[in-house]
This record gives structure tokens, C-alpha cells and sequence, in this order.
């Protein structure tokens, strides 16, 4: 019976390690997409005209 309980507790580390990396890796992407959001709010809108100026 030790065997079989040994086997579940083995089971139920991996699967809540699997859980843990699934939940991290969800909070990196969120991280990524308000990084990607936030530098594209900062790039100047187009030219109202066909041609930019830099001066």
C-alpha cells in the first residue's frame, strides 16, 4: 500500500509543479503584452503627410 501511496504523492508533486510553471509562464506572457502595449504608446503617430520630417 506505501507503494501506491509513494505513487499518488509522486502524481500530485508533478502535477502541482506542472501548475506552478503553467502559472508562472501565464505571468511572463502578461508581462510581455503590457511591455509590447507600453512601447507601442510610446512610438509618435504617423504623418498626417506621405513624408516625415526631421528636423
Amino acid at each position: 500500500m506505501d507503494g501506491v501511496s509513494a505513487m499518488s504523492a509522486q502524481a500530485f508533486a508533478m502535477n502541482y509543479d506542472m501548475a506552478m510553471l503553467k502559472k508562472t509562464m501565464e505571468n511572463v506572457a502578461q508581462q510581455e503584452i503590457s511591455l509590447i502595449n507600453d512601447l507601442a504608446e510610446m512610438v509618435p503617430p504617423p504623418s498626417e503627410y506621405n513624408f516625415d520630417v526631421y528636423g
